[in-house]
């Protein structure tokens, strides 16, 4: 599926998240400094003022109350008028005024009157901004009982600053800040979203050069985790796409070679056999069963690997006995190969060798490590297989004491494709693919394997299976 080119690319993706978060963040400044500051300093007072009354009504049943309500009206700059009430009769009993301009100062009984029972009504408590002339006051007024019983109605009157000035310097302030925030946040934008989305791009990059078969991956020069981990991953990827790519040329040119050798020498013998009756001998059948032994070989490994990688081969569990099966292979390869000098010695524990396996798989299995060892014995011919009962297991064994495979080659040679350069010769037949599937048919099983082996000196290949009980064992 082809990328959609319309998407925005994730630089200025970036970007425009960047300056629409500093937007945002500029647009709430906007608000809460100059469109809610009114309504903030009118709450901000009317705490102060509540504040002063709680304050105000618990002193009303002390013996200095009197400085109390001097002392509260000079610090918070309130006038204050402070009644009792009993039988709807009110009384002031004190009374401070802070500037000329309070406006307790000058109300009737009518409006006292009024802000009393709005302060009933509304459980106790009532604000009211007011405004005459050029002032602007805000009154509140606290109606209840004190400790002794009384009520008290204590009247505030404090002056409310013009808050129209500062909302205007506020304005031309944040006009100012906004143009400039703007600007430093779309650079730094720009440089943070450049920074971020470079190393993706280039790991996208790299991503699109594995995709038209380029390997050559770019060592990472970023320092955050996720980018890192990221094109670690790609250049593990590239390493192994890389190795793979090449281990199948080889394969291909390998198979190339081993393939052209057996039909040409069918070709060449049939003609052969075919124009002259006296070379129609046994000899060179056999030659002819040979070559086409090898090319069945090559497909039967081509058509195993297809089944592995497709997943549609199976496994068949059934309970046998593993020792039984292993003789009856190595007898099989005594009788196929002693015409070409191989001797095959067998040793195995005494005991019950029950597993719970595929039959079939494990003699593809064991018949690959034998083939193995057929065909890298050299010139010794001599083939030790064992089967040894250790810890709940059965473990077979198949050594061979030919040319070995160097300590660096080890790790790789159950990987597809693989076959060791100093062993690709006409005489050694193999696709490369004998190992791998092996491999694959193990680990189906969940079974340990492992190979040791030394140049000049042999190879040792081994697997071990679980041993299980007999079906009428308790």
């Amino acid at each position: 599926m082809r990328p959609d080119n319309k998407k925005i690319p994730i630089k200025w993706f970036l970007f425009a998240a960047f300056v629409g978060l500093s937007t945002v963040f500029i647009l709430l400044l906007w608000l809460f400094q100059v469109f809610f500051l009114p309504a903030f300093y009118d709450g901000l007072m009317q705490v102060r003022a509540g504040n002063a009354a709680e304050e105000l009504l618990v002193a009303s049943a002390e013996e200095d109350f009197t400085e109390k309500v001097q002392e509260i009206g000079e610090r918070e700059h309130f006038c204050v008028n402070v009644y009792t009430v009993t039988d709807k009769v009110a009384t002031q009993v004190q009374s401070t005024h802070m500037g000329h301009a309070c406006f307790l100062h000058r109300m009737g009984t009518e409006e006292i009157t009024r802000l009393y029972e709005s302060a009933i009504s509304n459980g106790g408590e009532y604000h009211e901004r007011m405004k005459k002339d050029e002032d602007t006051r805000l009154l509140t007024i606290h109606a209840e009982y004190n400790a002794n019983g009384e009520q008290i109605v204590i009247f505030l009157d404090n002056a409310v600053e013009p808050v129209v000035a500062t909302t205007e310097i506020l304005r031309v302030e944040l006009r100012a800040i906004s143009v400039f925030m703007l600007l430093l946040s779309a650079v730094l934008s720009f440089i943070l979203a450049d920074y971020i989305s470079h190393p993706i791009e280039r790991v996208n990059k790299q991503a699109k050069m594995l995709a038209e078969g380029k390997y050559e991956a770019e060592d990472s020069t970023v320092n955050y985790r996720e980018i890192v981990e990221l094109s670690d991953t790609l250049a593990n990827a590239a390493d192994e796409l890389s190795r793979v790519d090449r281990l199948q040329k080889e394969l291909v040119a390998n198979i190339s070679h081993d393939l052209r050798t057996p039909l040409t020498m069918i070709v060449g013998y049939g003609e052969v056999m075919r124009d002259i009756k006296e070379e129609n001998t046994p000899e060179n059948m056999q030659v002819l069963i040979d070559e086409a032994l090898r090319l069945s070989s090559f497909v039967d490994d081509l058509l195993e690997l297809s089944k592995i990688q497709s997943g549609s081969r199976e496994k068949k569990e059934e309970i046998f006995s593993f020792n039984d099966e292993i003789e009856q292979i190595v007898t099989r390869y005594r009788h196929l190969k002693e015409h070409d000098g191989f001797t095959f010695s067998y040793e195995a524990d005494e005991g019950e060798s029950l597993v719970s396996a595929d039959k079939g798989m494990i003699w593809q299995i064991a018949c690959n490590l034998l083939n193995n060892a057929v065909h890298y014995s050299g010139e010794s011919r001599e083939i030790a297989v064992k089967c040894k009962l250790l810890n709940g297991e059965v473990r077979f064994e198949v050594r061979d004491y030919g040319i070995g495979i160097a300590e660096e080659e080890l790790p790789h040679i159950w990987e597809r494709y693989y076959r060791a350069k100093q062993n690709h010769r006409r005489t050694v037949r193999g696709s490369g693919l004998g190992l791998f599937i092996v491999r694959e048919l193990l680990e189906l099983h969940n079974a340990r394997y492992g190979v040791s082996s030394r140049l000049g000196e042999g190879t040792l290949f081994w697997f071990a299976l679980p041993l299980v009980l007999p079906p009428d064992a308790e």
